[in-house]
């Protein structure tokens, strides 16, 4: 892990937070593959529905906290394995914050006794999963908010 990184559980005060960087990453990332009405419907709005989201049975939320402050977030849906997003604030792209995540994310997977996971990448973040050994199993197109994006199906053998 990065110097004096550390990665931690979700806490309901990280939720703006979390929205900064997200959008921070959706629009100085993404912005290079996407259109801005792609972006924007990409964009999270309301940190009670991050809350929300983080607080449901299924999905597990984590951040990378560097000097009290949040620089990623990633979270899993641990009983279908599946990676539902990891992001990370633009200032601290290629810090290990990514791999960092990813590996919580993947530990936990393997704790709860999965032997796959599974992600749909969009086409920015396609290389970070590639690098962190997930493979394609299809290339299509997801609606989100009544736009179309195209993504990738992808997985990777964890057992």
């Amino acid at each position: 892990m990065g110097l004096n990184m550390i990665i931690r559980e979700f806490k309901s005060s990280d939720a703006e937070k979390i929205i900064e960087v997200v959008n921070e990453a959706t629009y100085k990332i993404n912005s290079q593959d996407y259109s801005s009405s792609q972006i924007e419907a990409l964009e999270p709005h309301d940190p009670d529905s991050i809350v929300n989201f983080a607080k449901s049975d299924e999905i597990y939320y984590i951040v990378a906290v560097k000097e009290d402050d949040v620089i990623g977030a990633g979270n899993i849906d641990l009983d279908g394995g599946e990676i539902k997003g990891i992001f990370v604030h633009p200032k601290h792209i290629r810090e290990g914050v990514g791999t960092s995540l990813m590996e919580k994310l993947e530990d936990m997977a393997i704790r709860a006794g999965k032997e796959e996971l599974k992600a749909t990448s969009t086409v920015t973040a396609k290389k970070f999963y590639e690098s962190q050994g997930f493979e394609i199993i299809e290339e299509k197109v997801q609606t989100i908010n009544e736009i179309e994006f195209e993504v990738y199906d992808m997985k990777k053998q964890i057992d």
